[in-house]
């Protein structure tokens, strides 16, 4: 559990005093190290909530703000690789449904067959041949992830 840093209302009004001044230093800084840069200034300890809530009081007040630290790369990669699973995931599912609707028209049929009395269920190769490939296909997406197209037949097993 990290530790609650409060600073009190003069070192506040110090801390907003010395923000003020130093704009120009604390450009493209994450709230991280300006906590450290002021702490260091100041002599007391800082948070980063702190900075962040000073930032949007100021912006809230209409006072020019220092700019925010751009979003680092991983996190960027990050929001990608999830929209990619999001991706794949839909269309998993998609080819699931198919999939299941296949196979229940069969049940339907053979059920329907049986109540009939008929002792052959029909089939017509053709359909056997597109429940035969449904079974064996999956997702056929390739991204950034690594998520590589399976060879025709080859079969990957979902829990």
């Amino acid at each position: 559990m990290s530790k609650k840093i409060r600073i009190g209302r003069t070192q506040g009004y110090i801390l907003d005093s010395f923000i003020k001044e130093n704009l120009e230093t604390l450009n493209k800084k994450k709230p991280e190290k300006i906590a450290r840069v002021c702490g260091t200034a100041l002599g007391f300890e800082i948070s980063p909530s702190t900075i962040i809530n000073i930032r949007k009081a100021m912006v809230a007040a209409g006072l020019e703000v220092w700019e925010e630290a751009p979003r680092s790369k991983e996190n960027k990669g990050l929001f990608v690789k999830v929209a990619a699973l999001e991706k794949q995931m839909e269309v998993q599912l998609a080819e699931q449904d198919r999939k299941f609707k296949i196979v229940f028209e069969k049940l339907h049929d053979m059920a329907n067959a049986n109540a009939n009395g008929e002792d052959k269920i029909p089939f017509s190769p053709a359909h056997l041949e597109e429940l035969q490939a449904a079974a064996e296909r999956t997702v056929n997406r390739t991204d950034d992830l690594g998520v590589r197209e399976l060879e025709e037949g080859e079969v990957k097993w979902q829990s």
